[in-house]
């Protein structure tokens, strides 16, 4: 190879890695002060919503961020409740699951209003105005009928043989309106861990138990589940479904495993399952697949040997073609996190948000902003 096609080489490579960056559109970054975002939702190209909290000199209160102009700005409001989770099914209607129970709002996040007064909440998904459900701990998966005026629970959810108390479910998505999933797990062990991982790190590599996956299936919009349960290693805290019959989970293990984070591709029409991607220095966070068909991670690059400290490590934004292979992409240097989310507005514009108080923009600075639609 000769130094001018080396040197061609390298300009290609450097062209490719600046075409498309993570450029940080809005960074709360003001002494004795933090925040944190937890989710963060589009319901229309212009309003993007995200929820958390903030820590100004030792005194924390929950907050929202809200943007009418796409992102180019936001400003920060107060919540009425601890929120860490958004759902909206159109442009104006959607939900927050909150520390102290279920909101639902109107009008895009301008007003919010208690649906449902429970603790233990950790997802909701509607398919329409009337129809939606929540799920939680312990062992909790509830619907509506009526938009959320009433609940009633989901008896398949008790089917599983697992304790309550003990027993977890995380998450709710559907492939339109009638195919849907259910999930959690009951964790067998009969105490948690005395100390947090990074002050016992000799306890926290112990050997990983395994937990029992809580699963439920409807192919009739919620009308029957059917309910199954799986022993296996890690917690599926995350599942993303393609309109192909492709899924991706996340898998999150404890200390003493391998790996920290695991993402698994699931063909849901043949039942078959692959390892998609799994790094011991990169600790997933979130997985979205775009309109576009390409799939994107947020993963933490941990600081040390322990991936549980509560330390933010350099933000790592991946995306994949094929579910296979994975490439990093560019991302702000300043970025930071624990955790990360990712976000997609009815537009195609990709968005990610940190719980060090960053939101960022992915850009192509020769077509402008990225739409997702390669």
């Amino acid at each position: 190879m000769t130094g001018a096609t080396l040197l061609a080489g390298l300009a290609a490579a450097a062209a490719l890695t600046a075409a498309e960056t993570w450029h940080a559109q809005f960074f709360h970054d003001q002494d004795q002060s933090s925040l944190v975002i937890l989710d963060m939702k589009f319901p229309t190209a212009s309003r993007g919503v995200a929820v958390g909290w903030m820590q100004d000199k030792g005194r924390r209160r929950q907050v929202m961020l809200a943007s009418d102009d796409g992102g180019a700005g936001w400003r920060i409001q107060p919540l009425p409740d601890a929120g860490f989770g958004l759902f909206f099914l159109n442009d104006t209607r959607g939900w927050m699951v909150a520390q102290g129970g279920l909101w639902t709002t109107p009008d895009a996040g301008v007003t919010w209003s208690k649906s449902l007064g429970r603790r233990g909440l950790r997802a909701v998904h509607f398919v329409s105005e009337s129809r939606g459900w929540v799920v939680g701990f312990p062992k909790l998966a509830l619907e509506t009928t009526d938009g959320g005026r009433h609940w009633s629970p989901v008896a398949a959810a008790a089917a599983p043989k697992s304790t309550p108390e003990r027993s977890t479910y995380e998450w709710v998505e559907f492939l339109g309106p009638k195919r849907g999933f259910l999930g959690g797990w009951s964790d067998p062990r009969r105490s948690p861990p005395r100390l947090a991982p990074w002050l016992d790190p000799e306890a926290a590599q112990r050997p990983q138990w395994p937990n029992l996956t809580l699963l439920l299936q409807t192919d009739d919009a919620g009308a029957n589940w059917a309910a199954s349960e799986h022993s296996l290693f890690g917690r599926i805290t995350r599942l993303r479904l393609f309109p192909n019959g492709t899924a991706l989970t996340l898998v999150e293990f404890t200390e003493g495993f391998q790996f920290p984070t695991e993402v698994n591709r699931i063909d849901l029409v043949g039942r078959k399952s692959a390892t998609s991607f799994r790094q011991k220095d990169r600790v997933v966070t979130d997985i979205l697949i775009a309109r576009s068909g390409l799939a994107y991670l947020t993963a933490v690059e941990p600081l040390g040997t322990l991936h549980s400290l509560p330390v933010p490590g350099k933000l790592k934004i991946l995306r994949s073609r094929n579910f296979e292979t994975w490439e990093e992409m560019s991302v702000d240097y300043r970025a930071t996190a624990t955790r990360a989310v990712l976000a997609e507005a009815p537009d195609g514009q990709l968005w990610a948000a940190t719980d060090t108080g960053m939101i960022l923009k992915l850009m192509d600075p020769t077509r402008g902003a990225q739409q997702g639609n390669k």
